[in-house]
């Protein structure tokens, strides 16, 4: 295939779609400019003994999405694992990095470095960063959506109408011509979804309105 699965994973940005067993996730990431700098080139080495453990459990390739926050990352995923049912199983503070990481400033000791969620057989991955390493983590997230599939359409609403508590909904809730359920909102905490329902075979506009 020419990338090996490790391979494909590393860094801060992906554009993925993710289909799992007991939902449907399509998962697009936003990528993090990083250029040569040595913080972030540190948290992605750190970050990869996760993943590793990851890839143990299951061989078969997974692209994961990693989102960014400026100090609101473990609030955000905890409001992500209620949501989506899902589990936090990694959250790894500034504060308990190994010696010779670049971070001085006391304000990101319990920022995290790491955090993985685990929905299902797929997963979200986040890290909180700061102006001086990521120069655009202050600005509105753009270019990504992170999209949730299911067939289920009371699933689809309940994530919806929850993921905009606080936010901004940007395309009511509703039937489109292509889905019995549509909508995409930007997050309390600065990130943008996008939920869709998987029509049933058969499904056509305007069905349940006959």
């Amino acid at each position: 295939m020419g990338t090996s699965p490790r391979r494909s994973l590393d860094g801060f940005g992906a554009h993925a779609t993710l289909r799992g067993h007991e939902r449907n996730m399509s998962v697009v990431a936003h990528g993090v400019t990083t250029g040569n700098c040595p913080m972030v080139r540190e948290v992605t080495r750190f970050s990869r003994v996760a993943r590793c453990r990851f890839h143990q459990k299951e061989m078969t390739m997974k692209i994961v999405t990693s989102l960014s926050f400026q100090g609101k990352c473990r609030e955000a995923f905890e409001f992500y694992a209620k949501v989506l049912g899902g589990k936090i199983t990694a959250a790894m503070p500034y504060g308990d990095a190994p010696p010779g990481m670049p971070i001085t400033d006391a304000k990101y000791k319990t920022w995290l470095m790491h955090c993985w969620l685990e929905v299902g057989d797929q997963a979200i991955m986040g890290a909180d960063m700061d102006v001086g390493w990521a120069p655009n983590i202050d600005k509105p997230k753009n270019g990504f959506d992170v999209t949730l599939h299911t067939a289920d359409g009371a699933e689809a609403r309940r994530w919806f109408d929850q993921l905009a508590e606080g936010g901004k909904v940007v395309m009511p809730f509703g039937e489109t011509f292509w889905s019995p359920g549509y909508g995409s909102l930007i997050d309390r905490f600065g990130i943008p979804w996008m939920v869709n329902v998987i029509p049933s075979a058969g499904w056509k506009p305007g069905a349940q309105s006959r």
